[in-house]
């Protein structure tokens, strides 16, 4: 009891180690392929699962929200003058104001134009950039959701403006030309409200 083996020549018997026994190293190698196997999946989640993530907008807590493209209205030119704003939200089109922050209520106002060199979306506002194509209203609204800004944004000739609405439509606006003091835009608005 209590004595430790002895072998032939007297010296003890020395435990075979945990990672030289073939059980261990088994389970390395199941562990290893398992997780190759686990990161494989994630890198084609693409072409296994046949969906992309950017087509469902998903909010932080909350279930998917599929995408419906039908629009309200537009697209519809608009001329903005340098100091207005103007509520995206009508059914029957675009409703300007004389003065930003004036006439209704602040929050029902979704564009404004400020000295007719900025504009600013309490609401958020991101700027389209690539030339080759215009926003579909997924990429408008991942782009307010993920990079849009309620900051002063100055305004040129072919400029492309994704817009969020004060009842949480998207909106596409296209600053086309200047005309006098004012602006010749064009805006679309998406029928679904995306709360």
């Amino acid at each position: 009891m209590g004595c430790v083996p002895h072998t032939l020549l007297g010296k003890h018997a020395q435990k075979e180690r945990f990672w030289q026994k073939p059980a261990a190293i088994l389970i390395a190698v199941t562990t290893m392929f398992l997780s190759l196997a686990g990161l494989t999946g994630i890198l084609v989640y693409e072409k296994y699962w046949g969906i992309k993530p950017e087509d469902i907008f998903t909010a932080p807590g909350r279930s998917p929200i599929l995408l419906d493209t039908e629009i309200l209205w537009g697209p519809t030119e608009i001329r903005v003058e340098k100091q207005m704003a103007v509520e995206l939200d009508q059914a029957g089109g675009p409703l300007t104001e004389g003065k930003p922050g004036g006439g209704t209520a602040k929050d029902a106002q979704d564009l404004y134009m400020w000295s007719g060199i900025e504009v600013s979306s309490a609401h958020g506002i991101f700027v389209w950039t690539d030339a080759q194509r215009a926003p579909s209203m997924r990429d408008c609204a991942i782009s307010l959701a993920t990079q849009g800004t309620g900051s002063y944004v100055p305004i040129k000739d072919g400029m492309r403006l994704c817009v969020g609405t004060n009842e949480d439509r998207v909106a596409y606006v296209v600053i086309k030309k200047r005309d006098g003091d004012a602006w010749l835009v064009d805006g679309t608005v998406w029928k679904q409200r995306l709360s």
